[in-house]
């Protein structure tokens, strides 16, 4: 995966750098701790400041590092995280303090307000600075990755306006006002659904071992690997791709000048 490595090993001289998950209108999680990481130069000193709190790390020898601040109250009055190393600066700014939750699932969640019933009398009202959403481009990694791409609008903190909000998934929004409205604190919604995925998706393989029902599927799929990479049998797919591909090109074309 290239944008595992990207952000391991070629980290370790690079200039400073947060996450995609950081940034300008983001909500961080209200009455407890919050971790803020990223990778900067090896060996230098990382400071972090927001909200009166001033905390800092060294980068380890691949770069990354991680500072975590003390637990928060709620705060709808958007404030400034800083992140500084050597001469390099970072701001964030319009930062709240409140709730946040990650809305995954399938289509149903994927689904966005704009295709929603009643979207033409939602949209126009949907006028609440405090709520805060982040749409994630589907990315599969067979490990965790440490960042995700921000592209075609997705990956960036958006603050719900009538001119944004149709972005945000349609579940994820009637949720997210209903919060608002009964806690009256600041809400962040990160919408990361893939439609057609499957509740397995959504779940570490570490986890999927503690289940003893799933140990047999595990070994399938290990054993699967094995022969894909391995070929030479009947299911050695990853060396007979090129031959198999040929031959299919070659029916494809007598077909072809058949009619």
């Amino acid at each position: 995966c290239t944008l595992f490595f990207l952000c391991t090993g070629a980290q370790a001289d690079m200039a400073l750098q947060l996450p995609h998950m950081f940034g300008d209108h983001m909500v961080l999680q209200r009455d407890k701790p919050v971790h803020v990481w990223g990778w900067a130069r090896r060996g230098q000193t990382v400071s972090v400041s927001f909200g009166g709190q001033d905390k800092s790390a060294t980068t380890s020898a691949d770069g990354k590092w991680q500072v975590r601040l003390d637990a928060m109250e709620a705060n709808a009055t958007g404030q400034d995280l800083t992140v500084a190393a050597g001469g390099e600066r970072l701001t964030f700014g319009d930062v709240l303090v409140g709730e946040v939750w990650l809305c995954g699932g399938q289509s149903n969640m994927e689904w966005r307000l704009r295709s929603s019933r009643d979207a033409d009398v939602e949209i126009p009202s949907a006028r609440y600075p405090a709520i805060r959403f982040m749409r994630i481009e589907p990315e599969g990694a067979p490990q965790p990755m440490d960042d995700f791409p921000a592209e075609n609008g997705a990956g960036v903190w958006q603050p719900c306006t009538p001119e944004t909000i149709g972005e945000c998934s349609g579940v994820a929004y009637f949720f997210g006002q209903r919060l608002h409205r009964r806690l009256d604190v600041p809400v962040g919604l990160i919408n990361a659904a893939w439609g057609g995925t499957m509740a397995q998706h959504w779940v570490t393989r570490e986890t999927l071992e503690t289940i003893p029902a799933a140990r047999p599927f595990i070994e399938d799929y290990e054993r699967k690997c094995r022969a894909w990479n391995d070929g030479g049998s009947e299911e050695g797919a990853a060396k007979r791709f090129a031959a198999d591909l040929k031959r299919w090109e070659a029916v494809a074309a007598t077909a072809k000048a058949e009619g």
